[in-house]
């Protein structure tokens, strides 16, 4: 081949020549160049894919704070909202207690009926919290009447005092007879609310 190049033409030659610098150029770029520009191609799109991953991973963050905040809002709300609930011991010692209120304010009790309904609907778990309420006709004056329900409200749980009817007694128009609902709404077990 060196012989066939020797005696080839000055052009020939030339041509030859430029057409082993380009297949070393070629080659060149294939086992040099090209390598590296995959890698520089790689490392842009790693770079890229993780700023995505950063900028996924802030708005997740933002978002699992902001939660946080609403869990922590919600646990205040319903700490406080159990704390005007009774439990079963305060529930029954106020409940026991209201013979004892109204004769405290010269009222007498003729009947009352306790009763207990289940409150929450989800079938799922168990019922926690439950109404316990007491009809009850009581008889008494104005004022004594008016003292009673103040002090049947007056505990730092909820009681509510529904359907109250006062009407005067037949054989005494000093005497009134009140009939009234109180209502307690009584937690089976704090310990979930904490």
């Amino acid at each position: 081949m060196l012989k066939s190049l020797t005696k080839s033409s000055r052009s020939s030659r030339n041509v030859m020549l430029v057409a082993l610098v380009l297949i070393g150029a070629v080659a060149a770029y294939n086992w040099i160049i090209a390598p590296h520009l995959n890698y520089l191609q790689a490392a842009q799109k790693y770079e890229l894919t993780a700023e995505n991953h950063a900028k996924a991973n802030k708005i997740v963050s933002d978002k699992v704070e902001t939660k946080k905040k609403e869990l922590a809002q919600l646990r205040e709300r319903i700490k406080q909202a159990s704390a005007r609930l009774f439990d079963l011991q305060s529930a029954d010692k106020f409940f026991s207690g209201i013979q004892t209120a109204a004769q405290a304010e010269n009222c007498r009790i003729y009947s009352s009926q306790f009763s207990k309904t289940d409150h929450t609907s989800n079938a799922a778990s168990p019922q926690n919290v439950v109404l316990h309420s007491a009809s009850l006709e009581i008889a008494g004056g104005y004022g004594n009447l008016v003292a009673l329900m103040d002090k049947l409200q007056d505990c730092p749980q909820q009681v509510n005092i529904d359907l109250l009817k006062i009407e005067s007694a037949k054989d005494d128009c000093d005497l009134l007879i009140c009939d009234a609902v109180v209502k307690a709404y009584v937690i089976q077990d704090k310990e979930i609310f904490r």
